[in-house]
């Protein structure tokens, strides 16, 4: 059963991943389809609220995806709980790190599109370090209880 359990744990960090994006994306086209004609341009939403949605898709879905991967790796993991919830917080917010150092760094002959990025980038990192080290403490507490 260890082995097992091993084994499961890369499949159940992709099966939360792609739940939190397929719940985001279905919370994408159901704001798109409120959008009144009258205020798409080029096929996009200009409406006040649409901003505001989708940047709560992307916080919340972010904080989701964070914390559930931390939970469910450190719950299916037979053993190095702690350990492993670590790892997976690490391995989610490097990528994060990677994109805010070349969103920031990365000089080009020809202009970005990046926008406001580092700031958004910024952002999900420290509520994705947040989410992930309250899961870590309290799987440390749930640990240390049932131990």
């Amino acid at each position: 059963m260890t082995i097992l359990r091993w084994i499961l744990l890369l499949p159940t960090l992709v099966l939360v991943c792609l739940l939190v994006a397929a719940a985001a994306t279905g919370i994408v086209s159901y704001a798109d389809g409120q959008c009144a004609p009258r205020q798409m341009a080029a096929g996009v939403c200009v409406a006040p609220w649409h901003t505001t949605v989708m940047d709560a898709v992307i916080y919340g879905g972010m904080l989701i995806a964070a914390g559930g991967a931390v939970l469910a790796g450190a719950l299916v993991a037979p053993r190095f709980k702690l350990a492993i919830a670590f790892a997976i917080l690490v391995s989610v917010l490097a990528p994060l790190g990677a994109a805010l150092f070349f969103a920031r760094n990365l000089e080009t002959p020809f202009p970005l599109p990046i926008g406001n990025m580092p700031d958004h980038l910024l952002t999900l990192i420290v509520l994705s370090t947040g989410i992930g080290l309250v899961c870590i403490w309290w799987i440390k507490s749930w640990h240390s209880s049932t131990s």
